[in-house]
Order: structure tokens, then C-alpha cells, then sequence
């Protein structure tokens, strides 16, 4: 139980970075949207909606923030190529 919990731990602060670097990106029913998602440990979804409001307004993420899709797609056992491509 002690692993599930520094895996959540792990999985919030690497999907609160990502915010931070795409943080002009995201309406307020967005960010309260992720947040429930993280609050559910719903990381998957999460992700996933971050994404999608990417592509929505067509903002490409930059280096270090597709890094991070990438580092949080493997952890949480996703399709990266998926996952960026929602994003722009």
C-alpha cells in the first residue's frame, strides 16, 4: 500500500508540473475538471483532459512539457503517441 501511495504522491506533483508549464492553457471549468480527476486518482483521466484542452485551443506544449506526457503516459501505462497527439 505504501508503493500505491508514493505512486499517487508521484503521479499528482508530475500532473500539477505540467499544469504549471501549460498553466495560461486551461479555463476554470478545466482546472476544476483536473482536479476532481486528481482528487479521485483519476490520473489517467486527468491527463487526458489536460490534453484535450491543448488541442482544443491549438497550443503546442513545449520541450519539457511533452516530456512530461511522456514520463506521466509511461507511468500510468499509456499510449504517449496518443496522449501528445490530443495535444497538439
Amino acid at each position: 500500500m505504501e508503493d500505491l501511495q508514493t505512486l499517487w504522491g508521484d503521479l499528482e506533483t508530475r500532473i500539477g508540473h505540467l499544469l504549471l508549464l501549460t498553466r495560461k492553457s486551461y479555463t476554470d471549468q478545466e482546472l476544476g475538471d483536473v482536479r476532481t480527476f486528481v482528487d479521485a486518482r483519476e490520473y489517467g483521466l486527468a491527463l487526458e483532459l489536460i490534453c484535450c484542452a491543448l488541442a482544443e485551443k491549438t497550443i503546442k506544449p513545449g520541450p519539457e512539457a511533452r516530456t512530461e506526457i511522456k514520463q506521466l503516459a509511461a507511468l500510468m501505462e499509456l499510449d504517449p503517441k496518443k496522449l501528445l497527439s490530443q495535444a497538439g
